[in-house]
């Protein structure tokens, strides 16, 4: 059977012992493999003119034979430069070689420094034990494939880099022709649109919407807006003596692309619960502070329970850009909070530039302390200095904390959670250690032993609780779910013995969690023969928390752990989980509950080298907070066999791999994701042993049947011979176009069922995978009539399973639609766009602009709004008249969506500053029924106003449209 397991990226962040984010900035330097070679030079630097050729020399010196060598440039720079080195195939130990990088770069380049590297492959004698692997593989995932490829099969490794770094000089300039258009290139902008060159300005249009302006060579950001209005941006390549066209079609979302920025803050990923005052800044790309002028929305979500507090009257905007809560401001509905919460601010600039960014942060309110004790196997080790990494599960808050000279330790402002701690503690030759995990609500004490080898055996508990809070326990409704679904596991719970044969050495362990908040343990020692090299842990947890309580993310969620101890104390595993964790983090459940079958190579050579070693496994399962929906744990230590092992990557082709867009049947992906799989042992198996790939598409947490979205062989080409691709999408290397209907859309919760056919030795072997959970995203009803000029090539109509409904139910509360989301939730422009629960609708009541009225566009009919109140403060009865009962419209349109229970915010038109009229001047309209100058001078009185909901606010940039927020916790996202 083939065994394959998830390969994460690193999921936390490393903190101080109260919670406070630390960054680390990782530097490269030349990597050797054990000194295969030397390298003159440590730094390889060189300084070049675009367009001019310039070459530079290394030389390296070999420390053993060296057959099949290969130089090898990262495709950063292989697109400009050249290695020489005489066409040597072969080395001797101690001879030199003389490496000249020649340099030609192109006009195109940006003009900062491009960095990259330079890889040397060779093969050693199978002897030679100095020959090893680079310990990363980031230098060579960067080369170009066909090559790596090549170097690969001819049985080269890598056995030596070295970073390059290239200073680009750029001659010459050519001539940019912006051209600025309202939402669609049929409607050009007007005279005086700022321009501006990489943040720099250099000019405003003229009265047809363009400007022309000479730049040099190179690649550049040209961003046009027309201030509180919109904008939009571009990166374009300019090249010498010629002239480029750049056409910008601005929108109100494009005001938050005209310049780059993020939002940075202290309070994440924790705040402490003692803070007085919470405080931000906008920066740009390059770090610098951003001052705003205008404050627009500030709200914190409340991710478990799905409130929005409006935070904006707490906060002020200070002389060096931060955006800090005022004196005394109110934090007790924020820092009162447990769980996930999402600080989101908008603001402008001087100039009209919309500021708009998230923070992601935690409260953290409790404190965790206790001591460190010595073992019952070394009543006398020392605890003294032991150090304790505290992790939450499911989170990217870590901490550490030390212990004084009585073994004590006290760490704060630690948030509510599943925590999971660990530690070792060496003394001689014996290495002593502790891990665990515990549901903190509230200050907590504990002991934690540390553990020998004899203690592992003996099934020491690695802590205890000395105090805690009472757990508050299920609400009695809660309560009558969780017994309505207890049940029996729907896998076997056999220790997992599949996988070795039945005359290998083996011991196994099985855990079942039983009374409430009692940590259930098993053990087992392995006496593993000496000469012995590796052995296999294969292990399985099953949960009937699974699906209901753990997408729901219940507080009430079991936790686990499993350890693998040497008979001189070293841990060779170790891992502890909360089930909720494990919808995002691995190993991730499949529909039944389980993780399936997963196994782990642990090596034992130096052990056994020269007598046999005593190897112990042990494993926990606690139910938390009743008794009711047990987790266990069940798992086999053995000596290895010869199965394939196989690692699967997190998604290749985004960062975020949460949303996957699912077209209707028939419909293929225009952007595409796959997953990446890399073949760990045996020796010897290839990519091409692969002979088949079945991918299925899991519609519900519960769905074990699945709609085929793949089939075939992997993608081998431009990969190395142990590394494959399988594509999970529609189109591109997938022929296939979806299955689904999708309308209306099957499912919320989605995953991927990876099916893998293999041949290991002339046998056929085969194995099932799961992905992590994850969200579909559908394309909204039909009938919906839309706006907004040109639509994004990837589709920006997609909506959530609710969302869906919601706009089947309740359509007639909208006009037209701009946009939902981008495809698999791509940012196109729109902050907040991303989940399939936020739509972007045009004015309501009548258009007021004459032209294109079949295909209206919002900043068109702002702008004739505008102009009625510009005519209206100027004394025109007619365009008053026009413009109370635009006004009305407006209100009645807002009211209705305002009243509707699942709308939880709606953002509205405020007003650009544009002469007679003030900033607001539509707000003020639509609120008051008037138009007030700074002085509070009345400029214009159409009515007594407006009785508006709360949840409809101001947002700065929103003057072409409204934006629903819908309340994703009451929206139908079952199953």
């Amino acid at each position: 059977m083939l065994n394959i397991r998830k390969l994460m990226l690193p999921q936390y962040l490393a903190v101080t012992a109260i919670f406070c984010l630390s960054f680390v900035t990782l530097v490269s330097t030349p990597a050797h493999a054990a000194n295969a070679v030397d390298w003159a030079q440590a730094e390889w630097n060189v300084n070049a003119n675009a367009g001019q050729t310039v070459s530079r020399t290394n030389t390296i010196t070999a420390n053993l034979a060296i057959s099949n060598f290969q130089v090898l440039l990262s495709k950063s720079i292989a697109k400009f430069a050249t290695i020489e080195y005489g066409g040597v195939e072969s080395l001797a130990n101690g001879q030199t070689l003389t490496l000249t990088l020649i340099v030609t770069p192109s006009e195109t380049l940006a003009k900062d420094t491009v960095t990259g590297s330079i890889v040397l492959f060779g093969k050693a004698a199978a002897s030679a034990t100095e020959f090893m692997e680079l310990p990363s593989d980031v230098q060579v995932a960067s080369l170009k494939r066909k090559k790596l490829t090549a170097a690969l099969q001819s049985g080269a490794r890598p056995l030596s880099a070295i970073d390059v770094s290239i200073s680009v000089e750029h001659s010459g300039t050519g001539t940019i022709s912006v051209q600025t258009f309202y939402e669609g290139k049929k409607n050009p902008a007007a005279a005086g649109i700022p321009v501006y060159l990489d943040n720099e300005l250099v000019g405003e249009t003229l009265d047809n919407g363009v400007l022309d302006f000479q730049a040099t060579a190179g690649k550049h950001r040209v961003t046009a807006f027309d201030p509180y209005l919109a904008g939009a941006g571009k990166l374009v390549t300019i090249r010498r003596d010629t002239t480029k066209t750049v056409k910008l079609l601005m929108t109100g979302a494009g005001l938050a692309v005209a310049l780059d920025h993020r939002l940075t803050g202290d309070l994440s990923p924790v705040v402490p619960a003692s803070t007085s005052e919470l405080s931000v800044t906008f920066r740009n790309s390059s770090g610098s502070a951003l001052v705003p002028t205008q404050l627009g929305n500030a709200s914190v979500e409340q991710v478990q329970t799905g409130t929005t507090v409006d935070v904006t009257d707490r906060f002020e905007i200070l002389g060096n850009g931060e955006i800090r809560t005022v004196s005394e401001a109110y934090l007790g509905d924020i820092l009162g909070v447990d769980g996930e919460q999402i600080l989101h601010v908008s603001a402008s600039t001087a100039n009209g530039t919309s500021l708009d960014g998230t923070l992601s942060f935690r409260v953290g309110r409790y404190s965790l302390s206790g001591q460190v004790v010595a073992p019952p196997s070394n009543p006398e080790l020392s605890t003294q200095g032991a150090e304790i990494l505290f992790r939450v599960l499911g989170t990217k808050v870590e901490a550490f904390a030390a212990t004084a000279a009585d073994g004590s330790f006290t760490l704060t402002g630690v948030p509510a959670g599943n925590v999971a701690f660990e530690l070792e503690h060496q003394e001689g030759e014996v290495t002593y250690s502790s891990s665990g995990a515990l549901f903190v609500t509230g200050a907590t004490q504990l002991e934690i032993t540390l553990l020998g080898p004899e203690d592992y055996v003996n099934g020491v508990p690695p802590f205890s609780i000395i105090s805690a809070p009472a757990l508050l326990k299920p609400r009695p409704m809660e309560m009558q779910r969780r017994r309505k679904s207890a049940k029996a596991p729907d896998v076997p719970r056999a220790p997992p013995q599949g996988l070795v044969a039945a005359a290998t050495a083996q011991v196994t362990i099985s855990a079942a969690a039983d009374f409430e908040d009692q940590r259930v343990q098993d053990t087992a020692t392995l006496l593993v023969p000496m000469g012995t090299k590796k052995l296999e842990l294969t292990y399985q947890v099953i949960t009937t928390e699974y699906p209901e309580f753990v997408l729901s993310q219940s507080i009430f969620n079991d936790v686990w752990d499993l350890a693998v101890v040497a008979n001189d104390g070293t841990r060779l595993f170790s891992i502890s989980r909360n089930v909720n964790s494990q919808v995002s983090l691995e190993p991730f459940w499949d529909p039944t509950g389980s993780t399936g079958l997963i196994k782990e190579s642990l090596d034992v050579s130096l052990l056994t080298v020269d007598q046999d070693a005593a190897i112990t496994v042990t494993g926990s399962a606690t139910n938390i907070g009743d008794d009711i929906l047990p987790t266990y744990v069940d798992a086999t230590l053995a000596v290895a066999g010869q199965e394939l092992n196989i690692q699967l990557i997190m998604p290749g082709s985004d960062k975020d791999g949460t949303f996957f867009s699912v077209p209707r049947r028939l419909s293929s992906n225009h952007f595409h994701k796959w997953y990446d799989f890399k073949i760990i042992s045996p020796a010897g198996v290839k990519a091409a042993d692969i002979t088949n790939v079945t991918v299925k598409l899991l519609l519900g947490a519960g769905d074990t049947l699945g709609k085929t979205a793949f089939s075939g062989k992997p993608i081998t080409a431009g990969y190395g011979p142990r590394e494959f691709r399988v594509p999970v999408t529609f189109g591109g290397d997938n022929p296939r176009t979806s299955p689904v209907n999708g309308t209306p859309p099957e499912a919320h919760n989605i995953k991927y069922e990876f099916q893998f056919e293999a041949t290991v030795n002339g046998e056929p072997a085969s194995a099932t995978l799961y992905s992590g959970s994850e969200k579909a995203l559908w394309r909204m009803p039909d009938g919906i009539l839309r706006y907004g000029g040109k639509r994004d090539v990837g589709g920006d109509d997609w909506a959530s399973k609710g969302t869906f409904e919601w706009l089947e139910t309740y359509g007639s509360l909208i006009t037209r639609i701009n946009d939902i989301s981008g495809e698999h939730g791509r940012n196109i422009g729109h902050a907040g766009h991303k989940s399939g629960t936020d739509i972007d609708i045009f004015h309501f009541g009548d258009v007021l602009y004459s032209a294109g009225t079949d295909d209206p566009f919002g900043l068109l009919n702002y702008l004739a709004a505008e102009e009625l109140a510009t005519n209206a403060v100027l004394g025109d009865e007619a365009a008053t008249e026009e413009l109370r009962q635009w006004i009305l419209d407006q209100r009645t349109g807002l009211a209705n969506l305002a009243s509707n229970p699942i709308v939880g915010e709606v953002f509205t038109i405020i007003g650009r500053p544009h002469d007679p009229l003030p900033s607001g001047w539509a707000w003020g309209l639509i609120r008051d029924g008037k138009i007030t100058a700074a002085d509070n001078t009345v400029l214009l009185e159409l009515d007594a106003g407006a009785t508006l909901s709360s949840t409809i606010k101001p947002l700065l940039g929103h003057d072409d449209h409204y934006h629903i927020d819908l309340n994703e916790s009451l929206l139908n996202e079952d199953p």
